[in-house]
């Protein structure tokens, strides 16, 4: 029984990967289609009332001892706090972000942390991934 649904699933498969690598029928040979019309579509800029966003870009990346906020965002920017979190979605720790801040995370154990970054009202602005590792540490 097992080795008839092993086998099926693997047909089936077999099937959606062929079907996946055929061109339709209106393609042409650079696999463009030929009989539809292309649209362009322009959006006006516009007239300067918009603010660029922060991006918000955290540096070293990964991180051994501490990481930062490029000044650039902090000074753009609408944030206030940020919220360390580990992959478990437990909140580790809070930093009020300020100029030429750096963040302490030296005893935090290596992986993968979100720091998601919040304005004054506590309204998430952006959430960004952080790798925390050794020193100078090299894997052999």
């Amino acid at each position: 029984m097992q080795k008839i649904l092993l086998a099926g699933c693997f047909a089936l498969l077999c099937c959606t990967l062929h079907a996946q690598t055929e061109r339709p029928p209106d393609c042409g040979p650079d696999g463009a289609h030929t009989n539809r019309p292309q649209y362009n579509y322009n959006v006006p800029a516009s007239a300067g009332t918009a603010t660029p966003k922060a991006e918000y870009l955290l540096y070293p990346n990964p991180a051994t001892d501490f990481f930062a906020l490029d000044e650039v965002s902090v000074q753009a920017g609408e944030a206030r706090t940020l919220h360390l979190y580990n992959l478990l979605g437990q909140r580790i720790r809070s930093f009020r972000v300020e100029k030429e801040q750096r963040y302490n995370i030296a005893d935090l154990p290596t992986g993968l942390y979100l720091i998601q970054i919040l304005d004054a009202k506590n309204h998430i602005i952006t959430t960004r991934r952080m790798h925390k590792s050794y020193g100078n540490w090299v894997r052999p």
